[in-house]
């Protein structure tokens, strides 16, 4: 009985990984259409059939069993969500001089268009 589980303890190991490795592609995918959703208009037509098509790989490798193949095309996907976010808004935050945020006077960012109030102190 001991060695009838130490054999099937390998196949459970490979079946959960590809079992997680399908959830993993489930979120992906839920995402990257969401983006592509949010992002709309922003989004050209052969950049949008590209996304498309990684989605479907994704699609397609998900019924597989090899958990590695289908991590790479999560990997994929999330690279082209990624590319397809910096040029919709890449565009738009090189127009804006400064991007979104500007430097402060200590060196990091700070937002703009809020009522930020900043103070000294000194202790007594």
């Amino acid at each position: 009985m001991v060695q009838e589980a130490k054999i099937s303890a390998s196949e459970d190991n490979r079946r959960r990984e590809t079992i997680q490795a399908r959830n993993e592609a489930d979120q992906a995918i839920y995402q990257a259409e969401k983006s592509l959703r949010d992002l709309g208009e922003k989004v050209s037509a052969p950049d949008r059939a590209k996304f498309e098509a990684q989605v479907k790989t994704l699609k397609d490798a998900m019924p597989g069993e090899d958990a590695g193949r289908i991590r790479t095309h999560i990997s994929d996907l999330q690279q082209a969500v990624m590319v397809l976010g910096q040029a919709a808004y890449g565009g738009a935050a090189a127009t804006k001089p400064g991007g979104p945020e500007h430097p402060g006077d200590n060196g990091h960012a700070e937002p703009r268009g809020e009522d930020v109030v900043t103070g000294e102190f000194s202790e007594m």
